[in-house]
């Protein structure tokens, strides 16, 4: 009996070791990144055209190469795409394994940035053991230059400085198979950056959440779950891939200039100095939100910060210092005999009682939490 728990053990972490640490589901952040490509949401077709002399913008077609020299052919947006969903993976993308990549996919924002990794000891121990170094923040893993330049490193490096060579390098080859080449890096590289960028939004990941299940394709030999229901409990990312067809894309705002605050380099107080960052990195992380004090406008914070401010997750449940059930929501003032009646999907209607925030604090969340019995 003890040895058909361990192997069932063994079995579940096997089954479970992808879903452990990636946020949205691959196909999702592959429709994100093909949506931020759009001429009705970002510039980048225009500057292609415009600046660069590319007739078709993002139609354009690349040949390039996976790591097997195996060709791949598709235009500059399915280029980003396919680097949305290849950063989970390695050199051939989708078709690659699974990889321990996303170890390095967690930011705390109320940490310095070389602490602001994933930090759970056992697994941390693990990866350590195999790449001689330690899990880092995805800020530092996308932006910091040579992060991702180490020799065991067997995924190749896609970070933003990656990009740049490439960019540079497909302005100034001279042939035509070299250029086409760069540009089909340049661009995967700018896809798994946006990745890292997309995590930050999910909080999970900005609040170093461990989050194994749900396991969305158990087997059909796998053993029968009875109690152990939580396998498939239901996430914020279950939730994007089953609905992917109905998310809203559209960006709060026309073009793709965020507010101003967001570009300017962070305020840098912490050991060791991250000065030499590019602006960019205030996208992730500004450093506009320290404990103690209240939650800053959300125009002045980076992504990270945004979503570890204003949400909770299951497992870090009121444990950071927003949002604080007490001072932040309408827990103390919540009239307990009359609940919201809401419509599930199922289509039939229940009571509930919701924890929202308070008025001038945070978003404006109506349904933060929900009480339980």
């Amino acid at each position: 009996m003890r040895k058909k728990l361990i192997f069932f053990l063994v079995l579940l972490i096997g089954v479970a070791a992808y879903n452990l640490l990636c946020a949205y589901d691959g196909v999702v952040h592959m429709k994100i990144d093909e949506y931020a490509a759009k001429p009705e949401v970002s510039q980048l077709d225009s500057v292609l055209k415009n600046q660069l002399g590319i007739e078709l913008g993002i139609e354009t077609k690349l040949e390039g190469n996976d790591a097997e020299g195996k060709e791949i052919n598709q235009k500059i947006w399915e280029w980003l795409a396919y680097g949305g969903e290849a950063e989970d993976y390695g050199f051939k993308g989708r078709n690659d394994y699974p990889s321990t990549r996303a170890f390095n996919h967690f930011h705390d924002p109320l940490k310095d940035w070389n602490e602001a990794g994933f930090d759970k000891f056992g697994f941390n121990q693990l990866y350590h053991d195999h790449y001689g170094r330690s899990p880092v923040s995805s800020l530092l893993w996308g932006l910091d230059p040579d992060r991702q330049n180490f020799a065991q490193n067997s995924t190749g490096d896609w970070s933003w400085g990656k990009a740049r060579e490439y960019y540079y390098n497909a302005l100034t080859k001279k042939s035509d198979e070299e250029r086409n080449q760069n540009f089909a890096d340049c661009f995967r590289s700018l896809g798994q950056v946006l990745h890292l960028l997309q995590d930050a939004s999910v909080p999970l990941h900005t609040r170093n959440d461990l989050h194994i299940f749900p396991i969305d394709k158990l087997p059909d030999w796998f053993p029968d779950l009875g109690r152990l229901k939580v396998l498939r409990r239901w996430t914020f990312e279950t939730y994007t891939k089953k609905n992917i067809k109905h998310l809203d894309y559209t960006p709060d705002q026309p073009g793709d200039r965020p507010d101003p605050h967001l570009l300017e380099v962070p305020v840098l107080i912490q050991d060791p100095d991250y000065s030499n960052m590019v602006p960019v990195s205030g996208l992730f992380d500004r450093n506009a939100y320290n404990d103690p004090g209240p939650i800053p406008p959300s125009n002045i914070l980076g992504m990270a910060e945004y979503s570890n401010a204003n949400f909770l997750t299951l497992d870090t449940m009121w444990d950071y210092p927003h949002p604080n059930i007490d001072n932040d929501t309408n827990y103390l003032s919540i009239d307990w005999l009359h609940p919201e009646t809401v419509v599930a999907e199922n289509g039939k209607q229940y009571n509930r009682l919701y924890i929202k925030f308070k008025e001038g604090v945070g978003e404006d969340i109506a349904h933060l939490a929900a009480v339980d019995y």
